[in-house]
């Protein structure tokens, strides 16, 4: 019965070095103890996928709105540009057209002058053939009434 015994404990010691290997190595290691978490994880990813699209479609339509923004920018600068560069033609075009006419201004004032000075100087010729022809007036009626005064005295003189 010895043998038998020993027969039957040797398969039996062996059963329990096997389940207590068996045993040993079913538990996890420490750094695998996470793995309903990451089983959760998977089964959380769809989620988390929609969350990332959700993102993305938020920063894309914030990036096509700051393009839209940054486009209306670029073209309201390039219109303040254009309206600069016309500005800037226009008081060009203004500055030559005042010196023109300052130039035309000084023109008319010096013909302005110069009619001025003919006008005085016709006044003066004016004034000096009036006194001529006065003159002229009174000498001949001087004369005529000098020439009839002269008579009288003369006629006087014969009667007497």
């Amino acid at each position: 019965m010895n043998k038998t015994n020993r027969l039957l404990r040797l398969p039996a010691a062996g059963i329990a070095v096997a389940a207590c290997l068996l045993l040993w190595g079913a538990q996890p290691p420490s750094a695998h103890a996470g793995w309903v978490d990451r089983v959760r994880d998977v089964f959380q990813v769809p989620g988390e996928v929609d969350k990332l699209k959700e993102q993305y479609n938020e920063m894309k339509s914030g990036y096509d709105a700051t393009v839209e923004q940054l486009e209306e920018t670029r073209r309201q600068a390039q219109e303040a540009q254009k309206l600069t560069e016309d500005y800037r033609r226009t008081q060009e075009q203004l500055l030559a057209d005042n010196a023109a006419l300052a130039e035309q201004n000084r023109q008319l004032a010096a013909t302005l002058e110069e009619l001025k000075d003919s006008e005085a100087a016709r006044a003066r010729q004016a004034e000096r053939i009036k006194r001529l022809i006065w003159t002229a007036v009174l000498l001949v009626a001087g004369y005529f009434g000098i020439s009839r005064v002269a008579r009288y005295v003369m006629r006087a003189r014969v009667r007497r």
